[in-house]
């Protein structure tokens, strides 16, 4: 696009040292910490209209102190993403997402274990809201769980008691059809035992219910197995076997 990206030594705390150097700077992405640093040593940027901060939770001093340098234009607060295997997921972004249907009043998103959970007031139909953020979001990103309350916990300033959230409830099984052959009961018994679930029905999804990269791994390695043990089985009782079990992708 025709800018330039400086990487400093060591940390942008070299802008003390350096800013000569790195002139024309229009956006710093650093850590709270380091950008209190060079506020301090009058080392930020003249140029920097953006400031990008991370890693460490932003401190409201520190952001009315960013906005009071005439050069900047905006503060980025990129603090709270959290990496789920295979993926980095933004929690923000999802939670705005739900913020904006009509009917959500409030909402807060974090992790359970390996699985995306979502907290949504008021009680709401769950597929129209999975509908809402499917439409939007990538499939890493909606929610594996959602649990939908009248009103979600506050502290006493009124902000989201994320410690007072109830732990999700794992359903009993997310198929009214079980499997029905051979073939579809081995792997159901593969998905059980990788997603660490109860039961398993023939239309779930490996994605929408926790199944990630790593997980996929585990899972295709443990079919090739079943599918190996079916082959030799198979080649003295008659009966059939897992010869192509990837074809099934993503869904039983």
């Amino acid at each position: 696009m025709g800018g330039t990206v400086a990487l400093t030594e060591h940390t942008a705390l070299d802008l003390i040292d350096s800013g000569s150097r790195l002139s024309g700077v229009s956006l710093v992405n650093t850590v709270p910490s380091i950008a209190r640093e060079l506020l301090d040593h009058n080392a930020l940027p003249r140029t920097a209209t953006t400031i990008n901060l991370a890693d460490e939770a932003l401190a409201p001093d520190l952001v009315q102190r960013l906005h009071q340098q005439p050069h900047v234009r905006a503060v980025n607060n990129l603090y709270g993403p959290s990496t789920k295997p295979g993926h980095r997921i933004e929690l923000g972004e999802v939670r705005n997402t739900l913020l904006s249907h009509n009917d959500v009043a409030e909402s807060a998103v974090g992790l359970h274990g390996d699985h995306l959970v979502a907290h949504v007031s008021p009680v709401l139909d769950e597929q129209e809201i999975r509908a809402h953020l499917a439409a939007s979001l990538p499939r890493q990103l909606v929610p594996r769980f959602f649990v939908f309350l009248d009103q979600l916990p506050h502290t006493p300033d009124g902000k989201i008691d994320h410690n007072a959230l109830p732990a999700p409830a794992t359903p009993a099984s997310w198929s009214s059809t079980p499997p029905r052959t051979e073939v579809e009961r081995t792997l159901a018994d593969v998905w059980r035992e990788v997603l660490e679930v109860p039961e398993v029905g023939v239309h779930d999804d490996f994605s929408t219910h926790g199944g990630h990269s790593l997980l996929a791994v585990r899972d295709v390695d443990r079919i090739r197995a079943a599918a190996c043990s079916c082959r030799c089985a198979s080649s003295s009782s008659g009966r059939p076997s897992l010869s192509r079990p990837w074809r099934w992708k993503a869904r039983l």
